[in-house]
């Protein structure tokens, strides 16, 4: 899954109503459009930059863990780029 800059989008319709382009072209220009965001690559980065840790308490419960500003600058690059 990948959201487009909505700003640049507007102006891509924008051309498209006063070219009056058939739907075919309109889905081929929407797949060229640049990627704002992408929610895989978060995830993906989120799932490596993480580290396993576990309880002290028997049985051990695991789960992963990582720094607020590691966080941070994954969201702000928003798996672009």
């Amino acid at each position: 899954m990948r959201l487009i800059d909505a700003d640049e989008f507007k102006n891509f319709l924008q051309a498209l109503v006063k070219a009056g382009a058939p739907y075919e072209d309109v889905i081929s220009l929407l797949d060229k459009e640049k990627t704002a965001y992408d929610i895989e690559s978060v995830i993906t980065e989120m799932k490596t930059k993480s580290r396993k840790m576990s309880t002290i308490k028997v049985p051990h419960k695991y789960y992963r863990a990582i720094g607020t500003r590691v966080f941070e600058s994954i969201i702000r690059k928003g798996g672009v780029e």
